[in-house]
């Protein structure tokens, strides 16, 4: 169910974060990772749907839960949790070509599963309604439908492989810039090795997790 955690965000008790926070990494982070591991090797493709939001925000790759945080912004971790899931698309993408012998890209029809990142746009959903209230009042009416929003995901699954850039992030049928900034201040860049420990971190702790289960 990849609407709770959207929805679980807009809480504004610190008291829940601990709980909130491993709902939003079990649905955008940690539940795609095995799936990604046994996907067939050709004519595959991943679509992970992201936000917006996330432009404004760097990789959290250390406190990735936050638990050095002294209060518990759910709309802005919200958007850190679709940082990470951009980022490790990304990753996803680059593995599936080294994989393949470091033929690619894996959308070329080489052979890789391909991985593609988008976002809606601006929809008009109760999570934008309640995590972002001003804005919608003042958007009201000018928002996308869930139909209008969905476009790119669905075209995503159709378009001619040739025409697709593995690891890209989408909006309206093309590449978009991931990234506003990229000073050292307020840029949002990173490196691949800063993404490579937070897939690390990632899947450290749904081993914990899964293995508390049994």
């Amino acid at each position: 169910d990849f609407a709770r955690p959207a929805s679980a965000f807009l809480s504004a008790r610190p008291r829940l974060a601990f709980d909130l926070l491993q709902t939003d990494r079990a649905a955008f982070q940690l539940r795609p990772t095995p799936f990604n591991s046994t996907l067939p090797q050709t004519h595959a493709r991943v679509i992970a749907v992201s936000s917006a939001g996330m432009l404004t925000e760097k990789l959290e790759s250390r406190d990735v839960e936050a638990s050095t945080s002294k209060s518990f912004d759910g709309t802005r971790q919200y958007a850190k949790g679709k940082r990470h899931q951009v980022a490790l698309t990304e990753r996803w993408a680059r593995l599936a070509v080294a994989k393949c012998g470091g033929v690619g890209p894996p959308a070329d029809g080489s052979g890789a599963v391909g991985f593609y990142a988008m976002h809606p746009g601006w929809c008009d959903t109760d999570a934008v309604k309640v995590a972002l209230p001003g804005f919608y009042e003042r958007l009201k009416g000018k928002l996308r439908s869930p139909r209008e929003g969905a476009d790119t995901a669905a075209w995503l699954c159709v378009a001619p492989a040739e025409t697709l850039v593995s690891g890209e992030f989408y909006l309206d049928r093309a590449v978009v810039p991931k990234h506003v900034w990229s000073g050292s201040w307020f840029g949002t860049t990173y490196s691949d090795a800063e993404v490579d420990a937070l897939a690390e971190k990632l899947e450290a702790r749904l081993r914990e997790a899964l293995s508390a289960r049994r």
